[in-house]
């Protein structure tokens, strides 16, 4: 089962009409289901350091991935900078989820670039961010 601050934004990107959990969606892992055209992965780097201002909190690591259909190198690239843009809008850096997680998302690592293209010729896109937040 993912971790709450993947199934947190989740929701977000879902709510912001990035995808459908389950369906195009998915945490920790990209399922290989080669009917799956395209997809979106929140992947979550355990480690970081403790807040030394709010001894709670913690610093998390996070890779967005998006895999666009067979040769589709632009669907795949205006797909993960919406992504990166609705993430890096100084206006939504912190967010408050349902769950009653709050998020700073303190830096974002790098902006959002081609990683390679799968067997099927599926061009894969990442990039790294940081947040603060409490621990799951």
């Amino acid at each position: 089962m993912a971790n709450i601050l993947l199934q947190d934004l989740a929701q977000y990107l879902q709510e912001n009409a990035l995808g459908t959990r389950n369906t195009d969606l998915f945490l920790g892992g990209s399922p290989d289901d080669p009917s799956l055209p395209d997809l979106v992965t929140i992947l979550s780097e355990y480690g970081g350091q403790q807040s030394r201002n709010r001894v709670k909190d913690a610093a998390r690591n996070l890779q967005v991935l998006v895999r666009s259909p067979v040769r589709d190198y632009e669907g795949g690239h205006r797909k993960i900078w919406a992504i990166y843009n609705l993430l890096a809008d100084p206006a939504t850096r912190f967010l408050r989820f349902t769950s009653g997680r709050e998020v700073n998302i303190a830096e974002m690592k790098q902006t959002p670039g081609k990683l390679q293209e799968d067997d099927l010729h599926r061009p894969i896109f990442v990039f790294n961010f940081s947040v603060w937040t409490t621990p799951d």
